[in-house]
């Protein structure tokens, strides 16, 4: 009688799904070439490869990610280095301006800077502005009292 020779249990191999695909006689050589210097068998040469492209993706996303925060760093720091250098230089070129007795007469619409010796009350009063603005102002005053003068009166 034949004695059957028992099998020894091995643990299941984890469950590889099959991928089956065509590819390029090129790239069918390489990937067995790499198997032969790799010592290892096509299907694991092709996964190898199949597992660093993924990584490469994976790497090359982060970058990009990195890259563009750096971009946002970048324009960031410039904005700021840009905002301290007109803030400086403002400040050197009234610093300057007043060095050399210049004067700033500060108004509603900002500062006028006028040169040593100049009066900015006659420079900014104008009595040829002024008038002109007076004969403006008293025109408009009389064609509004006019136009009021020629409406019918409402009871």
């Amino acid at each position: 009688m034949e004695t059957a020779e028992k099998k020894v249990d091995r643990p299941a191999a984890p469950h590889r799904p099959v991928l089956s695909t065509r590819v390029p006689a090129e790239i069918y050589a390489r990937i067995v070439a790499a198997a032969e210097r790799n010592h290892r068998s096509v299907a694991d040469e092709a996964i190898r490869y199949i597992t660093h492209g993924f990584a490469w993706e994976d790497t090359h996303a982060d970058a990009q990610t990195i890259l563009e925060q750096a971009r946002e760093e970048a324009r960031a720091l410039l904005a700021h280095a840009k905002t301290v250098i007109e803030t400086n230089t403002r400040r050197k070129l009234e610093r300057e301006l007043r060095r050399h007795n210049y004067r700033d007469v500060r108004g509603v619409n900002g500062i006028a800077w006028f040169e040593p010796g100049v009066d900015s009350i006659t420079w900014i009063a104008d009595p040829k502005f002024l008038d002109d603005l007076l004969e403006r102002a008293a025109t408009r005053a009389i064609e509004k009292i006019a136009g009021r003068a020629l409406e019918p009166k409402r009871k």
